[in-house]
């Protein structure tokens, strides 16, 4: 079945804009040029490639931590490029995103002097973080969301808790790494919090269920998925990614989807109690705070997902998502909740 596009509604686009203008990625927000919540000094000679600030662990991907002798450790989605849901691949959205995975990380300057992390101390970058965490002895992923950290460089905790009825955990599946690649081939379900600010005051959750990573490469020093894009980013922009240049070169691919009827029971405080479901269909009942139903009571939208199968006519049940993305070392701190 072929993907229909979905539109953001009107009161979509203000959970994004209540989220935090996303400066330097967003038109209406700022354009190219801007640089959000750091001036950037202007392009001084150089290359787009890291450079003074930035951590010296591994600069192909602006790691924090090196991981070359460990047999347990992580990585954080530093860049994730989602193709689908069209609702998730807005522009808008496809910013706030950008910002959220982006490191707060102030001072880390391209050899230009330009800052690489424009948007840092904003109080949105560095918001939304994705871990995963490898144990090579054993051959297992632990892979969910964390809370946001101010300092990056003090480590992560994934989340563990309940939110809206929803449990938040960490998925585990098996997915040995060889020859520098990996994968999980059993498909798996996690809730992904999407935070919308450091302080964690308003979240977003996303019920994925059945997913998979394929077609990833991890560096062989471990401290990398993908890498930073030194090489394209133009100086003449101030080394800010465009429409047309990503800042991170992706290196692993993500699928899944959201169950309508999961969608339905996320509320976004953000949009007055609107539900996932409309946000993703702008398909709202006449409260327009739920997806819209039929005389069965059920959601009456048609997904283009049906439980690990393209929809058909007889069931499109759900919404599919499919990604890339980029990941960088981080540490796990070894006190969590």
């Amino acid at each position: 079945m072929t993907f229909r596009p979905l539109s953001l509604s009107p009161s979509a686009l203000t959970v994004f804009a209540l989220a935090g203008c996303v400066a330097g990625f967003v038109a209406g927000c700022g354009d190219s040029s801007s640089t959000g919540g750091t001036t950037s000094t202007g392009s001084s000679g150089g290359t787009c490639a890291p450079d003074k600030g930035c951590p010296t662990a591994q600069t192909d991907c602006i790691g924090l931590v090196d991981n070359a002798a460990k047999g347990k450790f992580a990585l954080r989605i530093s860049h994730l490029a989602v193709a689908k849901p069209a609702a998730l691949a807005n522009t808008l959205v496809k910013g706030l995103l950008d910002t959220g995975v982006s490191l707060n990380l102030a001072g880390c300057n391209a050899q230009t002097g330009d800052p690489i992390f424009p948007n840092a101390n904003s109080g949105t970058a560095g918001a939304f973080s994705w871990l995963l965490e490898f144990d090579t002895a054993t051959g297992m992923l632990r892979t969910g969301g964390a809370k946001p950290e101010a300092d990056p460089n003090a480590g992560y905790c994934f989340v563990n808790e309940t939110v809206q009825g929803f449990p938040i955990a960490p998925l585990q599946v098996s997915a040995p790494i060889a020859g520098g690649k990996f994968e999980i081939a059993m498909p798996k379900d996690v809730v992904v919090p999407i935070y919308s600010d450091l302080m964690a005051s308003k979240v977003i959750l996303l019920p994925l269920r059945g997913v998979k990573i394929h077609d990833a490469t991890i560096s062989a020093d471990n401290n990398c998925i993908g890498k930073f894009n030194a090489t394209n980013l133009q100086p003449s922009n101030f080394c800010l990614p465009s429409m047309d240049t990503q800042q991170f070169i992706d290196g692993a691919s993500l699928d899944g989807f959201v169950t309508l009827e999961d969608a339905d029971k996320v509320l976004i405080d953000q949009l007055g109690g609107e539900s996932l479901c409309v946000l993703l269909t702008s398909a709202g009942d006449a409260t327009g705070k739920k997806c819209k139903r039929d005389m069965a009571n059920k959601i009456a939208f048609q997904g283009d997902y049906c439980s690990n199968a393209p929809a058909d006519t007889t069931c499109a049940d759900s919404i599919a998502l499919a990604a890339t993305f980029s990941a960088s070392s981080v540490a796990v701190k070894s006190t969590c909740p």
